[in-house]
This record gives structure tokens, C-alpha cells and sequence, in this order.
């Protein structure tokens, strides 16, 4: 299913008053993610979160991202948490290791929180690519983070609830 404003109304979230997911922010490629925070942030508001429920950490790169989602999963403050960067190919095998760091630090904080743990952070061959993830439209990374993030919090409440 394309995300699109009929899938955000199917995902409305029945959210209590302290309900906070926080935001990870990565201020390399700055452009890019600024895009995708705002893809994220103007999604978790339709669906009915309030702007100051949803804080943005800003780091430095994408490796710093897990360590801040750890303790941030540790605090146990927020029902989520939406990962955002953008890691751009270039002619060093960096890439490749930032990209496996990353992506398998976040896939095991998912496990070891039970707490649903967005991966948004891009991993494009060059900069055009990750512009048309970035642009405000229903392609946006952040907002298909954001969306995959309320799935997997109606599917957590309703294991709890039995369904």
C-alpha cells in the first residue's frame, strides 16, 4: 500500500495526552534531512500528535544516531522513536561501513526495547537520489517512517490487547 492521506487516516492512533515520539535528527547532509524531518513531523501530526510531543535531537552523523536511540529507548519517555539521516555513496568502502553499523545497531535496539524504532536514515549511490527521498511529497522517507512507525504501534497494542 502507497503511503497516501487515505492510509493516514486508517492509522489514526488513539493517543494519550503524554504520548511522545522522539526524533532523531543527523546534521550531515543537513539539506536532506531537513526534508525528512519535515516529511515525519508534518505525518505524526495528522495523525494526531502535537508538535511539542515530538523533540528532535539533532547529531552530528549517522553513527552517532544509535547511542542517542539507546538512551533515549532507555528512559522509556516516548512509544517511539524515527531515525533520520542520509548516508551518501562515495568512493571509499566509509559508506559501507556507516550504512552496516547503523542499520544493524538500530534493527537490534528495536529488539532489546520492544519499542518500535524507525530506520529513515537514507543510503543512496549519490545526492540526487537522496533529494527525491527528501522532497515533500508522498515519497518522503521521514513520512513513510513516521507511517511505519504508527503500524507498529497498532499491531503492538493489539498483541497487548489480545486481538
Amino acid at each position: 500500500m502507497k503511503p497516501g492521506p487515505d492510509l493516514v487516516e486508517h492509522l489514526k492512533l488513539d493517543l494519550k495526552a503524554n504520548d511522545r515520539i522522539a526524533i532523531i535528527q543527523s546534521l550531515f547532509n543537513k539539506e536532506i534531512t531537513d526534508g525528512l524531518v519535515k516529511g515525519a513531523v508534518d505525518t505524526l501530526q495528522e495523525l494526531g500528535f502535537k508538535e511539542d510531543k515530538l523533540p528532535v535531537y539533532q547529531v552530528s552523523g549517522a553513527v552517532e544516531i544509535p547511542l542517542v536511540a539507546k538512551v533515549l529507548a532507555s528512559k522509556k519517555r516516548h512509544i517511539g522513536i524515527l531515525t533520520l539521516g542520509a548516508v551518501i555513496k562515495g568512493d571509499t568502502p566509509h559508506f559501507d561501513y556507516v550504512c552496516q553499523m547503523v542499520s544493524s545497531s538500530i534493527a537490534a535496539l528495536n529488539l532489546e526495547y520492544e519499542l518500535p524504532i524507525g530506520f529513515g536514515v537514507l543510503t543512496t549511490d549519490n545526492l540526487a537520489q537522496a533529494n527525491l527521498r527528501s522532497k515533500q511529497d508522498q515519497h518522503n522517507k521521514g513520512r513513510e517512517c513516521a507511517l511505519a512507525i504508527a503500524r507498529q504501534l497498532l499491531i503492538i497494542k493489539r498483541i497487548h490487547e489480545n486481538r
